[in-house]
């Protein structure tokens, strides 16, 4: 059986965690991109709600993945071949980010309940397959089919009910695996692994920002306002950079405190 990469001495982020990340971050800019189109220099409240109700799905089906990896990533075939299903799949579904769960719901939730099922599934293999580490992964596979079986519930809906029980699932599910990780026999996330791909996520995506920035800025007159504004952008991304990769450290301490 492949060695978990957990007990890997100096473990770092592999290459196909890297390429999972990009295909998420080229999702994350779809959802960015309509918040760019203003209406008489304001943002509409359906933009804000747009965003909101499209990055969480998104965002917690790379949380659950990353969650996963950190604690069961073999690099094996097979894990590889499923990460790879989800990158697929995600793809797709990014094609109805941007109307998402407000004209194209249906498809939404439907590629987001396939993902869903196969990452219930890589949990359900490895309860299987680690014997030891099969209460929590069984039960992990569970709550997300659970949250899955809600998520499919609410197709029999219409909006706005329909995006609120979708919504409320992820919510429920959030607080279920937060009460599954306090149990005792749970294995304790890798934590330098798990700061290197928050930072390695977080790292393209400032990168987005600065292309995003630019673009932004390519054929302005250049007042004091288009200046005021190329400033403060470029800070607001320095800020969040320095604030996020200078603290790299403070898990480590934390852990040791433990």
């Amino acid at each position: 059986m492949p060695e978990l990469k957990y007990f890997v001495e100096d473990r770092h982020a592999t290459w196909l965690e890297l390429f999972f990340d990009l295909v998420f971050v080229a999702s994350i800019s779809v959802i960015t991109h309509h918040l760019t189109h203003v209406h008489g220099g304001h943002l509409a409240g359906q933009q804000v709600m747009l965003f909101i109700s499209e990055f969480i799905p998104v965002w917690w089906i790379w949380a659950t993945h990353t969650l996963y990896a950190n604690r069961f990533d073999t690099d094996s075939k097979t894990h590889r071949v499923t990460s790879l299903v989800i990158m697929f799949l995600m793809t797709t579904l990014s094609a109805f980010l941007g109307a998402g769960l407000f004209d194209g719901s249906t498809r939404f939730i439907s590629f987001y309940i396939a993902i869903r099922l196969v990452q219930a599934g890589m949990y359900f293999s490895t309860s299987y397959r680690l014997p030891e580490s099969q209460p929590y992964a069984k039960w992990m596979g569970m709550t997300v089919l659970g949250g899955m079986a809600i998520s499919l519930l609410a197709l029999f809906f219409s909006s706005p009910l329909r995006q609120l029980i979708f919504l409320g699932s992820i919510g429920l599910e959030m607080i279920a695996i937060a009460q599954i990780s306090t149990q005792r026999t749970v294995m304790p996330v890798h934590c330098s692994h798990l700061v290197e791909r928050i930072g390695l996520l977080s790292i393209i995506l400032l990168g987005e920002s600065v292309i995003s920035l630019v673009s932004g800025l390519s054929g302005l007159e250049w007042n004091q306002y288009d200046l005021f504004a190329a400033v403060t952008g470029f800070l607001m991304i320095g800020a969040i950079w320095w604030i996020y990769f200078d603290s790299f450290n403070i898990p480590e301490r934390a852990k040791r405190i433990q």
